[in-house]
């Protein structure tokens, strides 16, 4: 009797992962789709792809990347966060200067579970980028992409 409800109970245990995994694959296929939008938007409009990177973040923790930007190029930052996040928060901040861009959206209560802004650099430096998503899983999808306009390129 003991074995029987054990195997009803691995049963049940397996129906539900595959419950999540359906909704994961559905989660990923979104979050790709909205990778390969913004690279086709954002070069077919003249920007070029400075930096691209899957991110390690854990839910609910700041991730901090330093990026060198020069001054008088034209940066367009986009962060895909993941589509069960409840808040996605990205900030630009320069040492001396503070908090330069925020941005946070609710993809529970909005629908997008992206972000992105353009940045016309004033100043070269070393700029620290800011990103947090709040998700119910530990390791939630994440990607970063920065594309840049040189002045020497037509804006």
């Amino acid at each position: 009797m003991f074995l029987l409800f054990c195997l009803f109970s691995l049963g049940t245990l397996l129906g539900r992962a595959q419950e999540i995994t359906a909704q994961m694959k559905m989660d990923m296929e979104s979050y790709n789709a909205k990778i390969n939008e913004l690279i086709a938007v954002h070069t077919g409009n003249g920007f070029h792809i400075k930096r691209e990177e899957k991110l390690p973040l854990v839910s609910g923790e700041n991730t901090h990347i330093n990026i060198q930007l020069v001054e008088g190029h034209w940066y367009h930052f986009a962060f895909v966060g993941d589509p069960s996040a409840s808040t996605i928060k990205v900030a630009l901040f320069l040492d001396g200067i503070g908090e330069i861009i925020s941005d946070r959206v609710h993809p529970k209560k909005e629908e997008p579970f992206w972000t992105e802004f353009s940045y016309i650099c004033p100043r070269s430096g070393l700029y620290e980028l800011s990103l947090m998503q709040k998700t119910k899983i530990d390791k939630p999808l994440s990607y970063i992409m920065l594309f840049e306009k040189t002045h020497e390129q037509k804006m």
